[in-house]
This record gives structure tokens, C-alpha cells and sequence, in this order.
């Protein structure tokens, strides 16, 4: 009789024990109306006399409490939740999930290859379920892989428009940026970008994605008298205006001759400080013509725990060049910025005082950017 009643308290004791471990891994829902208040729901939510229920919304404001609770959020977009279960006055589960409220972020890159090809890199950042992605490569082509690949027939300029629609949340969003095909090694072309340097005060980067056939001549004014024959130089301005930057490129190998021109400037005004002028600097694009070697090189870095709550390490331990660090949140604002670090060193950002969402961690050297997704969460 003693072995049967002990044999039916462990049978009791594991059941309660099973129920109780399934109550310690809840699950919720969520649902955001059109001025960003959400409602919280616990899925199967238990007796209150036993469990009690605690909501972290991720946007340092304080907890909540109850199975069911409401949240109203000042902006849209995705922040990280959790919601803690207690039992008899101790935490026995936690559920974290990101919550998109009104929120979703289109955004690419692309690598060029030969023969009017594109590569077309996706970092936009939405829900992973009942979202679609639809790109318009800008030339009456469309594709809705997540990382298409394309092929221009002509040379030109073309604006390619990245749309992410979520279904789910009812929210679409858009990212366009232009890529320029050359018209084949039988002919000039000169085009350049221009990108305010956000590592550098007072400093204008131009990406120089002009052909570059050994045979080419290029001609640089700069709008202040001042010229180059380097197909990348560097150009300090003595004053704060708007000037007007023209590329030539003529080759009489090739028999050819083109000149691109854009009007860049910066003021004085604002957060600006300084009376004595800006630089200009032209680099080499940075999602073109990328040699393989390069690409790898910045895959070696290590970058962890993601997501993260205080600290995110940058191992730059494989590297054989120095770097560029920058994280950033969605808008491209610079929130922290190293420069120069050097290759094999361990490096730390501390995002301990970052709301909740979503960052962008860019590592940049001489030839080559790598941009990754940094969650932060509590």
C-alpha cells in the first residue's frame, strides 16, 4: 500500500510539475491600432491566484501588469517585449518577441558585376511572416525575391525602388537608391556620388563610379579655381559656399569624352562651428567593383551577442586592415563612431542607455563596407 500511494503522489507531482512548466513558457498576441496603441494579451492565461503576469514594452517606460493590458507607444517601430510570469511570488518563465508597431524598414545594398549584372543585398527589417518584398530595378523590370539578382541590357542611370508591404500590420514602407552601368569598355563614363563624411567634421565624401579603363584622363574642378588629374583626389575648400564639381574623362585609346557635373556645399550654420573651410574627399564606391578577397576579408569579423542588452563586440581578430566602426540607428543618424581601429583588436560599443529596436553596425575599410542588424533589448 505504501509503494502505491507513493507511486501515485510521484504521478501527481510530475503532472503538476508538466503543468506548471507549461504555464512558465507563455505565449502572447499583439495588436496595434493606427496611433501606435497595442494591445497585450496572454495566450491561455492561467488562475491569478497562482500566476500573475509582468509586461517589459521595451521603450523604458514603466512595467505593467496582467494578463490583458493595453500600451500606448510615442513612434513606430519595433521594439523588443517581454513578458514575465510569476508563481507563488517567484519568476518562473519569460517570454521575449519583437513587436512591430506601425513599423517596418526597407533598406539594400548591391554589388555590380560585369556585364550589366546586380546583386541586390536586402537588409530591410519587418515582420518574418506575412510580409512581401517587390523590387522595380528601374528599367520596367521587377523581381519580389528577397535578394534578387539583375541584368541592365543598356547603360544609364537607374533608380531601384525596394518596397516591403506587411500584410499583417498593414504597413508599407520604400527604399530607393540609383545604380550606375557603364557602357562597356568602349566607352567613357563618369558619375560620381556625394555623402556627407559622418566620421569626419566638415568633410564631403564623392564615390567615384566612373568606367576605369587604364587609358582613361580624368579632370577634376572643383568650382574654386582649383583642379586634379587624380582619379581619386583630395580637395580642401578655404570657404563655406555651394560649388559646383564637374568629372571630365577623355581617353584617345578608346576615343571617348564625358563630363559629369553636381553642385555639393556646406555651411557654416547649425551644428557647424568652424569658419575655415571644408574638405573633400573621393573615394572609390563602396558597393562596386568590390574585389572577392575584400568581401572576405570583412565576413572574418565577429560580431556578438546579437540581440544584445549592454555590450556589442567587434572581434577584429581575422582582419589584415584597419577599420571604420559606426553604429547607427534606422535613420542613419551616428550614434557611437570609432576610426581607424586597428586590425586584431577586440573592440566593445556600449548600447546599455539604447532603447529597444532595431541599429545598424557598419565596419567600413579603405574599399568595402559590411552593415549588420544589432537588436537591443532589455
Amino acid at each position: 500500500m505504501k509503494k502505491l500511494s507513493y507511486l501515485l503522489s510521484l504521478i501527481v507531482a510530475i503532472a503538476l510539475g508538466n503543468q506548471l512548466n507549461a504555464q512558465c513558457s507563455p505565449y502572447f498576441t499583439s495588436s496595434a491600432d493606427s496611433t501606435n496603441l497595442v494591445q497585450f494579451s496572454v495566450v491561455n492565461p492561467q488562475s491569478s491566484s497562482v500566476y500573475t503576469y509582468r509586461w517589459d514594452f521595451g521603450d523604458n517606460t514603466p512595467m505593467d501588469s496582467g494578463a490583458t493590458v493595453s500600451h500606448q507607444y510615442s513612434n513606430s517601430n519595433a521594439y523588443g517585449v517581454t513578458l514575465y510570469v510569476d508563481s507563488f511570488g517567484f519568476q518562473c518563465g519569460s517570454r521575449y518577441d519583437t513587436v512591430y508597431v506601425n513599423f517596418c524598414g526597407a533598406y539594400f545594398s548591391y554589388q555590380q558585376g560585369s556585364n550589366g549584372q546586380v546583386n541586390f543585398n536586402s537588409s530591410a527589417f519587418h515582420p518574418p511572416y506575412g510580409t512581401t518584398i517587390n523590387w522595380d530595378f528601374g528599367d520596367g523590370q521587377s523581381s519580389t525575391q528577397r535578394n534578387p539578382s539583375h541584368t541592365y541590357a543598356n547603360s544609364g542611370i537607374f533608380y531601384v525602388t525596394q518596397t516591403v508591404v506587411d500584410t499583417f500590420h498593414q504597413v508599407t514602407c520604400s527604399f530607393t537608391d540609383s545604380v550606375n552601368i557603364a557602357g562597356g569598355s568602349q566607352n567613357c563614363n563618369a558619375y560620381y556620388t556625394i555623402e556627407e563624411d559622418s566620421l569626419n567634421n566638415f568633410s564631403v565624401i564623392l564615390y567615384n563610379h566612373s568606367s576605369n579603363a587604364t587609358s582613361h584622363v580624368y579632370n577634376w574642378t572643383f568650382g574654386d579655381g582649383q583642379s586634379s588629374n587624380q582619379r581619386n583626389p583630395n580637395h580642401q575648400y578655404q570657404n563655406f559656399g555651394d560649388y559646383v564639381v564637374c568629372l571630365t574623362i577623355t581617353d584617345s585609346v578608346l576615343n571617348c569624352n564625358t563630363t559629369f557635373c553636381d553642385t555639393l556645399g556646406m555651411d557654416s550654420l547649425g551644428n557647424l562651428n568652424k569658419s575655415s573651410g571644408f574638405g573633400l574627399e573621393v573615394r572609390n564606391p563602396l558597393v562596386t567593383s568590390i574585389k572577392e578577397s575584400e568581401k572576405a576579408q570583412l565576413d572574418k569579423v565577429s560580431i556578438y551577442p546579437n540581440p544584445a542588452k549592454n555590450i556589442v563586440t567587434v572581434d577584429l581578430s581575422g582582419l589584415e586592415e584597419s577599420v571604420d566602426i559606426r553604429l547607427m540607428d534606422l535613420s542613419g543618424r551616428v550614434i557611437q563612431s570609432k576610426t581607424n581601429v586597428q586590425n586584431g583588436s577586440v573592440n566593445q560599443l556600449d548600447i546599455s542607455t539604447l532603447s529597444d529596436g532595431f541599429y545598424l553596425l557598419s565596419i567600413e575599410s579603405k574599399d568595402n563596407r559590411r552593415v549588420e542588424k544589432i537588436v537591443k533589448v532589455k
